[in-house]
């Protein structure tokens, strides 16, 4: 009994040290589906744990290897597609396992297309009516920054998720401006809360092309409502120049410099700014 007890679990081990053996070539073999999209345990669904691999992986902590039917131009692991191992590959790869939808990179054919998206940074020059001043701006929905001089001092006003803060990107530092304090300067906050346009709100009346010094520049009119209008100049795919019209009067011109659909730079609560306890400190502070 004892003897046919040994051989018994000797073919055990033997059968499980080939049934491993099996499966280790055959997953070597076998290509999942997902496989693109990070999953590089290679068992045919995303889960967290490719995530962990591959943060590890992206650190050099340990080294994935790939089947033999992974083509050889390609980064194991590498989810976005950029050709390399990231921690961005990792998180991306988490929101898959979690059933998160990708992030969508937004196709622009001009710079137009950004500003009427409703998201955007734009950097240039303002028309006061008195010269023009530098401006800095940014929107996504309701949230929105500004960046002004005051006496000589550039200051940003931020309006997020509801809050608002002043900011001062020379001096590092940030207020909270609370619904009382606006009170007691006699402002209601609401009217800081701005609508733009968009897509959505916009016809696109006019398109025109003139030469300006051998340049063409292409004119596009866009009708917001029965007052307004906009006109965007580009020069190919660049905005250069935009004017809004109020009853067919030229009511504001912007000089643009840049413009881009990241917003994630000012649009945030400047947490390496030092925070002070309320607005008048702020202010203070501001003109020392």
């Amino acid at each position: 009994m004892k003897r046919r007890l040994v051989r018994i679990f000797s073919f055990v081990l033997i059968l499980a040290a080939f049934a491993s053996f099996a499966a280790v070539n055959a997953a070597a073999v076998w290509l999942s589906p997902l496989a693109e999209s990070g999953d590089v345990s290679n068992n045919g669904v995303i889960e967290a744990h490719d995530a962990r691999m591959i943060l590890r992986a992206s650190a050099k902590i340990i080294k994935l290897y790939p089947p033999s039917k992974w083509p050889g131009n390609k980064v194991y692991g590498d989810a976005d597609g950029d050709g390399k191992l990231t921690a961005a590959d990792a998180r991306l790869v988490l929101r898959r396992s979690a059933g998160i939808e990708d992030p969508v990179t937004p196709s622009f054919d001009n710079e137009v297309e950004i500003f009427l998206s409703g998201k955007y940074h734009l950097i240039g020059l303002m028309d006061t009516g008195d010269g023009f001043m530098d401006w800095n701006f940014a929107v996504s929905g309701s949230n929105v920054y500004t960046e002004m001089e005051l006496e000589g001092v550039q200051m940003g006003m931020l309006m997020l998720n509801g809050k608002f803060y002043l900011t001062s990107p020379a001096k590092k530092i940030y207020a909270e401006i609370t619904r009382a304090e606006f009170e007691e300067m006699g402002v209601d906050p609401e009217d800081f809360v701005l609508e733009f346009p968009s897509f959505d709100d916009v016809v696109l009346v006019n398109k025109e092309t003139v030469v300006v010094d051998d340049a063409p520049i292409t004119i596009l009119t866009y009708k917001v409502d029965d007052d307004t209008q906009l006109k965007f100049y580009l020069n190919g795919t660049k905005l250069d120049t935009i004017e809004t019209y109020s009853n067919d009067q030229l009511a504001s011109t912007i000089i643009v410099t840049s413009i881009t659909d990241d917003v994630s730079k000012v649009l945030r609560v400047p947490s390496e700014y030092t925070k002070l306890l309320n607005v008048y400190i702020f202010m203070a502070m501001l003109m020392v």
